[in-house]
């Protein structure tokens, strides 16, 4: 199985999951924050909350992905390796499920609760939806850390880093954000500005993208600059696996090193260099170029962390099992979508 771009199913499963959460997660923080001078939350929330919708395609890849351990772990079945319990896979698949269905339940209890304060707006009505944010945000930090320790960091046993989790939710985060403006312009633009949210509401979250940006460099470079200063090689081999050949500093670079520096530099430099300036971040056309660059550079990093662990990967999108992958995920995923899209002038503040 690993002679397939195996790799590029565990990406789309992350990236599914991070949009299946992440808009979820930006309603509740927008709910949390007491908000209301925000006027671009009562546009984005009807949007962001259809992301749940997604659940169902992250639970047909999860289960495909437990379903060949073989291809999806590269140390499952290996002679030789010392594993602690982390590694147990009845206890892997049995948490991943577990949480899985957690996050889900959360999710669906914050949509209803917040439909049922829109039609009461009553005390009880708001402190439920309160209930169910700080609920929703708690969750997303633990399944999200799970996420990244059983299908990134743990690829490689032994190997642990204290911040990786911090940087792969933030990036996931920022990945949500970027992928929204993507999605509104789309819609905005299909429905002469019928639906989606306002042009003035990009600058809102042209600012959270710019934030979670510099989030993702401090949390990257914080793990990065540890793990090469401290020069220890149970530490540095990880990081070496996606820069040098066979992740040996003292030959040359590794293939997928363009994979690793392209995403360092979509993910930071690119929108950060952009975002600084008003007009990236007031006009819509503009919004979008930092935003596709910070959609690319996840999907980079996504399947580099996840490939370079491989004995064998091609570059993503380059063979007909990648094409197949993504088509079949992006169908379904624009398939759910599509549901019952309320206009704008329906949507309560």
């Amino acid at each position: 199985m690993q002679t397939l771009n195996w790799a590029i199913v565990t990406a789309a499963f992350l990236l599914v999951m991070a949009l299946a959460q992440g808009g979820i997660v930006l309603s509740a923080i927008l709910h949390l924050a007491n908000a209301r001078r925000i006027t671009w939350r009562s546009d984005l929330v009807p949007y962001a909350h259809k992301v749940l919708l997604l659940y169902p395609v992250g639970l047909v890849l999860l289960l495909v992905l437990l379903a060949f351990p073989h291809a999806t772990f590269p140390w499952y079945g290996k002679a030789g390796l010392h594993l602690n319990v982390w590694h147990d896979y009845a206890f892997l698949v049995g948490r991943e499920l577990l949480m899985f269905m957690l996050a889900a339940a959360v999710g669906a209890g914050f949509v209803w609760a917040s439909r049922t304060h829109e039609r009461l707006v009553t005390e009880a009505s708001r402190k439920l939806l309160t209930y169910f944010a700080a609920a929703v945000v708690t969750v997303y930090v633990f399944y999200a850390s799970l996420l990244s320790w059983d299908f990134e960091m743990t690829l490689t046993p032994g190997w642990r880093s204290a911040m990786y989790a911090p940087n792969f939710f933030i990036s996931c985060f920022q990945f949500t954000l970027a992928a929204l403006v993507l999605a509104m312009f789309v819609v905005r633009v299909r429905s002469n500005g019928e639906r989606g949210i306002a042009a003035a509401s990009f600058n809102g979250l042209a600012q959270l993208m710019l934030g979670f940006t510099l989030f993702w460099i401090y949390t990257f470079f914080g793990q990065f600059l540890t793990i090469w200063y401290a020069a220890l090689p149970e530490e540095t081999y990880r990081l070496y696996l996606m820069m040098y050949e066979g992740g040996d500093i003292r030959r040359e670079a590794a293939e997928i090193s363009v994979l690793f520096w392209s995403f360092l530099f979509l993910k930071s430099f690119v929108p950060f260099s952009m975002l600084i300036f008003a007009a990236f971040r007031h006009v819509p056309a503009l919004t979008l170029l930092p935003a596709a660059a910070i959609v690319v550079g996840t999907g980079l990093e996504r399947f580099t962390w996840t490939a370079a662990t491989y004995p064998t990967w091609s570059v993503p999108l380059t063979t007909v099992f990648d094409l197949g992958v993504v088509i079949v995920v992006g169908a379904a995923g624009v398939a759910l979508l599509r549901v019952k899209l309320r206009p704008l002038g329906a949507q309560a503040a």
